[in-house]
């Protein structure tokens, strides 16, 4: 169990007195953060040892780092198009004693941006990976560094390929898409919507920052906010970020290599959890050439209503087109199949080993998530009966053995006041993830102002201010525990719609735990 300890007010100390010394933790503890009073923690403890912490902004958007400007996208050449200020993700992996800090640029196109920093984690220089060898990328969000240390990074806000229209990208310029066209010469004329919504990895290969990128058509294409790898190398688990969506798990065939291996998604019966068997696919397998109308029929007799994050629909699967629907159309196909597609804003994911429980950040708890909604509630299906929750929830499923899910329930949840949100409470939780074994909580809301990043304690459900984001709605992103390198990366992530700019920060040094 874990206390969380409040900055006191100090009474100046007689002349000939010693400094008084910041009150140990309870006996037994091993982990308190001291609460944020203004900015960021000063310090934590761990066993009942104190540690001083600082937050260090070392980035924002625009910067010159070594000459470039940090976060400008450029197109398949290499060539500046404009600035973006909305990073995501943050990652630091080392190769060679060489640290380099991997940014997400959530924009249409995305970039990702790699930074190499010194011992004092200031940025000495940075530079956009190549993405031109798999035809660029969007909206990366949110992401995880594997076990064999690479970026998972991700491609949020898939476009809907039934409304693709050749040369033009899709006709309802679904969250922007048609953007990407901004990449390539010319323009949307070669664009595919199946080339994009998928799972790229990411290798730093060498002490000088030379990368390599691969796509994972192996794992599924829909709304990726991220996957998340369990200790065993082979199982990562995968958010749906969207109104009418799932919850999925790919179990790769060979530990360390997510280049095949077999998905399922969740099915949602009562506080149970089944896995429906998507099938098993390889990368070389998967033809991103196909069209929508060659996996699949609309409204024709005996089609199968399914409601997903593009609505309801009528379809029929093509026979023999399992394999490439289940990959290219993976939310439409694992709700033929019979599996949940009623989640809403499903994000952050975290593994917590100790507690057998993989934590799952819902930033709404509405639409299909409610008791008979119209939209995302057809034919009598209606997994989720959940009651609405505009503040959003953190949902722990609960494992017994090689990380499969067989129960869920809620552990934390926002508490909706006025027409906001408690600000003493988690309001629309975004990234989660674990330090030691306290989850780490950051918000994306409207809903109070500012964004906090919390600590929050499972054992005694104790919550504690860490960081406060920027003012006018900042976003808390990017969040991260990097033992090895012994910083926590931090993002305020303003977005096109703020008034400042993005900032990249790291929280540290963390002591081993």
């Amino acid at each position: 169990m874990l206390f969380f300890l409040a900055c006191a007010g100090t009474v100046a100390p007689e002349p000939a007195a010693e400094p008084a010394e910041a009150p140990a933790p309870p006996s037994g503890e091993r982990i308190v953060f001291e609460a944020a009073t203004d900015k960021a923690t000063p310090a934590m403890w761990v066993d009942g040892v104190r540690h001083e912490l600082t937050y260090k902004v070392f980035a924002e958007d625009g910067q010159d780092i070594g000459g470039r400007p940090f976060g400008m996208l450029v197109d398949v050449n290499g060539d500046d198009i404009e600035q973006c200020n909305n990073q995501d993700f943050a990652a630091l992996i080392v190769v060679d004693g060489v640290t380099f800090h991997l940014s997400h640029v959530e924009c249409h196109p995305s970039a990702i941006y790699i930074t190499e920093m010194d011992a004092e984690m200031n940025p000495v220089w940075t530079r956009p990976v190549d993405m031109s060898g798999v035809r660029g990328s969007m909206l990366a969000c949110s992401g995880d560094v594997t076990p064999w240390n690479t970026l998972l990074s991700s491609e949020e806000y898939e476009p809907n390929a039934a409304l693709a229209v050749p040369g033009e990208g899709v006709s309802d310029n679904w969250q922007g898409f048609n953007r990407i066209g901004n990449y390539f010469p010319d323009g949307l004329a070669t664009v595919n919507p199946y080339d994009y919504g998928w799972i790229p990895e990411v290798t730093v290969l060498d002490a000088k920052g030379n990368t390599s990128v691969v796509k994972h058509f192996s794992m599924g294409r829909f709304s990726h906010e991220l996957g998340v790898v369990a200790p065993d190398q082979r199982t990562v688990f995968l958010s749906d970020d969207g109104y009418g969506v799932g919850f999925f798990r790919f179990v790769a065939d060979t530990p360390a290599d997510l280049s095949a291996g077999t998905l399922y998604a969740a099915k949602f019966v009562g506080t149970a959890i089944e896995w429906v068997d998507l099938g098993h696919a390889s990368n070389d397998e998967v033809d991103t050439s196909l069209t929508f109308g060659q996996m699949f029929t609309a409204d024709d007799e005996g089609c199968t209503p399914i409601a997903t994050q593009f609505g309801p629909e009528c379809l029929s699967l093509v026979e023999g087109m399992d394999l490439p629907a289940s990959r290219l159309e993976t939310r439409r196909y694992a709700a033929l199949m019979g599996a949940t597609t009623e989640l809403s804003k499903t994000e952050g994911i975290a593994i917590d080993v100790d507690r057998k429980r993989v934590y799952l950040a819902a930033t709404i708890n509405g639409k299909g998530m409610e008791r008979g909604h119209p939209e995302f509630d057809v034919e009598g299906v209606d997994h989720i009966q959940a009651i609405p929750n505009g503040c959003g929830s953190i949902i722990a499923f609960n494992y017994t053995e090689e990380f499969t899910p067989t129960s869920w329930e809620t552990v934390l949840a926002g508490l909706p006041m006025g027409q906001g949100c408690h600000p003493d409470h988690i309001a629309n939780p975004d990234n989660i993830t674990m330090l030691g074994d306290l989850v780490m909580v950051a918000e994306d809301t409207r809903n109070h102002d500012p964004n906090v990043l919390w600590a929050w304690d499972p054992d005694d459900d104790s919550l504690t201010p860490v960081v406060y984001a920027g003012p006018d709605g900042a976003e808390m992103a990017g969040i991260h525990h990097y033992p090895d390198v012994g910083w926590f990366t931090v993002t305020e992530q303003h977005g096109p719609r703020g008034k400042h700019p993005t900032l990249s920060a790291v929280l540290g040094p963390i002591p081993d735990l």
